[in-house]
């Protein structure tokens, strides 16, 4: 199955890879930290430690962001990868050299594998990925999420396992990955201490049409972030429409529909998100973002000159990812925090 990566790279053509200093940014207490070379512009929150952790229950893996106590064992990027090569593919094929994304992969991110967990009670938040993603593609998010006192939690995409070959499918397939979602629900509750009965969610692409379909079988879900997901567009409609869990009467709670112009196959059309019973449906539209930089990708075009000019992001790339999630933050913060 190829990621988003693969699928908006295609045949374009990239460069050597060039790698930034970090910067140093003030820590929790009287320490300093150095910020993750691959987190752009952002500051991390006033949690010093973040834990990461796989856990497997039956069938299902999650992949869980956690406040920390203390320090856990270091990780990098390729920590993040199930396959670090097949994670690299798609670069190599667009002209990144070998020793660039190794260099890429060895770059250390802030949550560390293991750190103990902290004993406070924090808001949960669900991040359903796009069409094939993983851990990978929302990690800087979730790190920095979870920096900020969120539980954070994520369970592959249904089309990891298996790919969605036919529109027709996308019904089955949105509600296999918010059978998912609740399953990645059960399993962070048992693992850590959660402040309240409901969750929030944070979608990107595909992920957003799972994300609606679990609120509607959910009245307990706080909030919903689509990062440039299929339901701010006229795609798929009459499909989600005849999911099993699709309920346009569901009172759904506050939606942040982040989008961009970019990329004419994500072309913006809200008629769907306009026609359902939302508590506070909330549009913002980016400048230069394409619709790979939603996930890490984004980040990383920030951070190394031939993965910008791969996915033809612009220069202001750093601050406007950077921005996007401090938004979602802020958002989430407004909807969930008591």
């Amino acid at each position: 199955m190829k990621t988003m990566f693969a699928l908006f790279i295609g045949s374009l053509i990239g460069g050597a890879a060039a790698f930034d200093a970090p910067a140093a940014i003030a820590g929790e207490g009287h320490q300093s930290i150095t910020a993750p070379p691959l987190w752009a512009a952002l500051t991390p929150g006033p949690y010093r430690y973040v834990g990461f952790s796989r856990v497997t229950s039956g069938a299902t893996t999650v992949h869980l962001w956690i406040p920390a106590v203390s320090d856990g064992k270091p990780m990098t990027l390729a920590d993040y990868a199930d396959s670090p090569e097949r994670f690299a593919e798609p670069f190599l094929g667009a002209g990144i050299s070998k020793a660039g994304m190794n260099s890429l992969l060895a770059e250390r991110v802030y949550a560390q594998d293991g750190a103990p967990a902290s004993r406070d009670s924090f808001p949960l938040v669900l991040i359903a990925h796009g069409n094939g993603q993983n851990a990978i593609d929302q990690a800087i998010l979730s790190e920095y999420l979870a920096s900020n006192g969120y539980v954070v939690v994520s369970v592959p995409s249904p089309m990891v396992a298996r790919p969605m070959r036919a529109m027709e499918e996308m019904a089955e397939f949105a509600e296999l990955q918010a059978d998912a979602l609740g399953e990645a629900e059960a399993i962070a509750r048992r693992l850590a201490k959660i402040r309240h009965d409901g969750a929030a969610l944070v979608a990107h692409s595909f992920g957003a049409r799972a994300a609606l379909l679990y609120s509607m079988r959910k009245p307990s879900v706080l909030a919903i972030v689509s990062l440039d997901g299929g339901i701010g567009t006229a795609v798929g409609i009459d499909e989600l429409r005849a999911a099993p869990s699709f309920d346009a009467k569901t009172r759904l709670p506050a939606i942040l529909h982040v989008y961009e112009r970019l990329d004419s196959f994500m072309s913006p059309d809200f008629s769907l998100l306009t026609t359902l019973d939302v508590h506070r449906l909330t549009l913002q539209s980016t400048r230069s973002l394409h619709h790979s930089h939603f996930t890490t990708l984004g980040f990383l075009a920030a951070h190394d000159s031939a993965i910008r000019r791969v996915t033809r992001a612009g220069t202001a790339i750093s601050d406007e990812v950077s921005e996007v999630t401090a938004s979602v933050r802020e958002f989430l913060d407004r909807r969930v925090r008591p």
